[in-house]
């Protein structure tokens, strides 16, 4: 039988004990699509912009330009760190190699990779810093030591862990570890570009086309509406029908390395908002009242409802 996804009242989540650790204060750090979204991100408190690897369609990737526009903007303020995609075919390896020896030039504060292959060339092209995305499912000590061994400085987390599963592996690994706490999250990516399932492939030759001014979306069992989207290379990327939102909670991940925020589909106004209230929540216990005041505004800037994930179950599904 279809299981909803977890709403935001969750008696084990604000049961749980906090992860504690000794360690440097926790960094919030926000993932955008656009140099205005950067410069929003960093204007209202982000220690870190990551720069999205996908681009979602009518978007386009950032140029080069916009890349060093936005490492200048956080010089002195943010931490500047450039995601590359979910999935590489071989026919774009040319090209990932070629952007690879811009960022070795670029020189940004980190390259976050979602593959082994990715990691592998990542370490034999650029003498970058390297963290790895939630696509490596981290969910486990002998997974995040292989990591550390392979010179990552900084692994976020699997989707699909519960909380004591974090917490666990956060006192077991002695590698830096980030958690998504806010955005609309992926399920599930493909190589077909769903939305024209039925349509004349020929339009994927133009991004103009109408099939993509229109917002689609999955029905799920549950009743949930599973967003898609998709990205520069003509992939469907699918998200949760419910927007993560951890904002009750952040403080009981003191102990969690990096806190971050999926804003890559965000306007520069929700992103500049969202921020600057996860800003001001992170390493303190908010109220009742202050709780509920930050959850009202955040369902008003966001267009999902709100849920906590995988953490709020006692073990992972």
């Amino acid at each position: 039988k279809a299981k909803e996804e977890p709403a935001l009242q969750r008696e084990l989540l604000a049961a749980a004990m906090p992860i504690m650790a000794q360690q440097q204060q926790t960094q919030l750090a926000v993932r955008v699509s656009s140099v205005d979204s950067a410069i929003a991100a960093i204007d209202n408190g982000a220690d870190a912009i990551y720069v999205s690897g996908d681009a979602f369609l009518p978007q386009k990737p950032l140029t080069r330009k916009e890349l060093l526009s936005i490492k200048t903007a956080a010089a002195g303020k943010a931490k500047f760190a450039v995601m590359l995609p979910r999935m590489v075919m071989p026919k774009e390896n040319k090209a990932l190699k070629e952007h690879l020896k811009f960022l070795n030039n670029l020189r940004p504060d980190a390259v976050i990779v979602s593959t082994i292959g990715e990691l592998a060339l990542v370490r034999e092209l650029t003498r970058l810093p390297v963290q790895t995305d939630f696509s490596f499912n981290l969910f486990n000590p002998v997974a995040a030591k292989f990591l550390q061994e392979n010179g990552v400085s900084l692994a976020t987390t699997s989707l699909e862990l519960s909380f004591d599963q974090l917490a666990n592996l956060r006192q077991q690994a002695s590698l830096p570890l980030e958690v998504i706490v806010q955005g609309p999250y992926e399920s599930k990516i493909c190589h077909f570009p769903l939305p024209v399932w039925e349509q004349n492939l020929d339009l994927l030759a133009t991004a103009d086309t109408e099939v993509f001014s229109h917002a689609y979306a999955l029905l799920n069992e549950a009743g949930g509406k599973e967003s898609i989207r998709l990205d520069q290379n003509m992939r469907t990327h699918i998200f949760f029908a419910k927007e993560l939102c951890l904002l009750p909670y952040l403080h009981k991940f003191s102990g969690i390395a990096s806190l971050r925020i999926e804003a890559q589909l965000y306007s520069p106004e929700q992103t500049a908002a969202i921020t600057a209230l996860y800003k001001e929540a992170l390493g303190k216990k908010l109220t009742a009242a202050e709780t509920a005041a930050s959850l009202d505004k955040l369902q008003k800037l966001t267009t999902r409802p709100l849920g906590t994930g995988a953490l709020s179950f006692q073990t992972s599904l």
